[in-house]
């Protein structure tokens, strides 16, 4: 299970509230994005380098994992579980235009939760976490709709105007969502992610062990492979 910390601060429109502070885990991907074989063929390695394997598939793992932190988007698809504490950025529209507050929010219908593992597939579950200890488990789906049409932008959870938030809610980990995110098997990953990944393992084998005469290197920048992702990164996320 990998965990991560997100903090978001898209400007929302109308001042609704938006909940984007966030830690997140999610389940190790099934199958890996890439296998050895086609990274053996992109670095057109001979057989006698077989012995490398177990490095390979690790250095695999590492730079898919760098990429899809650098995206926004788990390329695999898999589990992903969303918490969220009860100090969201709050988002007001005025005068002079939107500003943003961080602190305690009324909870109320309308409010848009961001989730930050896309392409969103399912929203699988909502629970609420309360100060006494007890749970709101398996949140209806009739309370919120799920957003997750655009392939460039995060997917959210819209809670519906009339709907009731649940109260008295624990200052930590007060929401949990989980939700499948990611394109499925690797053959639907898009090519261009793909090569961004080759590209940065390309330049860590040709320069494993060496951190650069002035000190340690960018390996996603020096390899090109920022720039190959720029296109699919998640609006919103930073």
């Amino acid at each position: 299970m990998l965990s991560s910390n997100y903090q978001n601060r898209e400007y929302a429109p109308f001042g609704r509230k938006v909940w984007q502070q966030q830690r997140i885990e999610e389940a190790e991907p099934s199958d890996p994005l890439l296998t050895v074989d086609e990274l053996k063929t992109w670095l057109a390695l001979p057989e006698s380098e077989c012995g490398e394997d177990a490095q390979l598939a690790g250095m695999i793992a590492g730079a898919v994992a760098m990429a899809e932190m650098e995206t926004g988007r788990a390329f695999i698809s898999r589990t992903v579980k969303s918490y969220f504490d009860f100090v969201p950025w709050v988002e007001s529209a005025g005068v002079m235009g939107t500003t943003t507050n961080r602190g305690m929010q009324t909870l109320e219908g309308g409010s848009v939760i961001k989730l930050m593992r896309s392409p969103l597939v399912t929203v699988d579950r909502i629970a609420w976490h309360h100060k006494d200890g007890t749970t709101t488990d398996n949140w209806s789906s009739d309370n919120y709709l799920v957003d997750n049409v655009s392939a460039t932008a995060q997917g959210r959870v819209i809670v519906k105007e009339s709907v009731a938030m649940p109260t008295d809610l624990r200052e930590a980990n007060a929401l949990e969502i989980e939700y499948t995110a990611g394109y499925g098997a690797a053959s639907n990953v898009p090519y261009g992610i793909k090569q961004a990944v080759l590209l940065l393992l390309a330049y860590q084998y040709a320069n494993r062990g060496d951190c650069g005469a002035s000190g340690a290197v960018d390996p996603m920048s020096a390899s090109g492979a920022r720039g190959s992702l720029q296109p699919y990164r998640i609006k919103g996320i930073i």
